[in-house]
Order: C-alpha cells, then sequence, then structure tokens
C-alpha cells in the first residue's frame, strides 16, 4: 500500500505547495484531524491554524487561514484564503491585528463586526502561534 499521498495548497494568487507528503495534519471547526494514504474521503471546512506536513520525515509547518479541505483516491487539496511560513509572517502587524480586534471586540456595535473580528483574531493568534512554538 502507498504510504505518502499528494498534497496541494491552494490560494486564490497561486498554488502555494504541491508534493508527495506522508502526512498531514489540518484543523477543522471541531478541531485537528491527521490524514494519513489511503483513509477514507472526506471534505471539510478549514479554520485559521498551524497546519503540519511530513515530507520525507521532515516536518513542515505553515499557516493557513480558513477555507476548504479535500481528500479523496489519495490526493488532498486544501483551499485557503492564505497561506504563509513562518518566515513570511510579518510579526509586528500580527500583533498589531491581534490588538485591533480585541478592540472591536469590546465594541461589539453590530453582528457582522463581532464576526469579522473574531475571524481576524484567530488569524492573528495562527500567524503568532507559528512564530511563537516553531
Amino acid at each position: 500500500m502507498n504510504k505518502k499521498f499528494h498534497l496541494t495548497i491552494v490560494t486564490p494568487d497561486n498554488t502555494y505547495y504541491e508534493g508527495e507528503v506522508d502526512e498531514l495534519v489540518v484543523t477543522t471547526e471541531k478541531g485537528p484531524i491527521g490524514i494519513l494514504a489511503n483513509r477514507l474521503s472526506i471534505i471539510t471546512a478549514v479554520v485559521p491554524s498551524v497546519i503540519s506536513y511530513y515530507e520525507d520525515g521532515n516536518k513542515k509547518v505553515l499557516f493557513t487561514s480558513s477555507g476548504v479541505f479535500k481528500f479523496r483516491d489519495n490526493k488532498a487539496v486544501l483551499m485557503v484564503d492564505a497561506c504563509e511560513s513562518k518566515e513570511e509572517i510579518d510579526k509586528k502587524r500580527a500583533e498589531e491585528a491581534l490588538e485591533r480586534s480585541k478592540n472591536r471586540l469590546k465594541e461589539h456595535s453590530d453582528k457582522v463586526n463581532v464576526a469579522r473580528a473574531k475571524m481576524a483574531m484567530a488569524r492573528a493568534m495562527g500567524r503568532l502561534s507559528l512564530i511563537d512554538k516553531y
């Protein structure tokens, strides 16, 4: 049996990554899920978080924003609004975005602003988590 599967990470701007991997961990609304070759098909929403995958035994980590994940026939496609490595993240900008989102949540003038502020906070926290943990 095949122990690897094909992973493609796509953003609106480009194909961020494409290659054969041993394992993938993505975070859904219900929590993290691990993906190995030959698993059952799945399609699910993903939330802003740090994802990890193993390429030839080497662990790689990235920040991904919200999107959709699909796995079928040993082909995984992760379609997200943004994808960044630790080196691509501007820590100061992420810290400022976190502070802005916290301030907006304090104001909570309407439901739309609250939802947007929560998503902005999740993205900022995900980016900072990648910088701080890896």
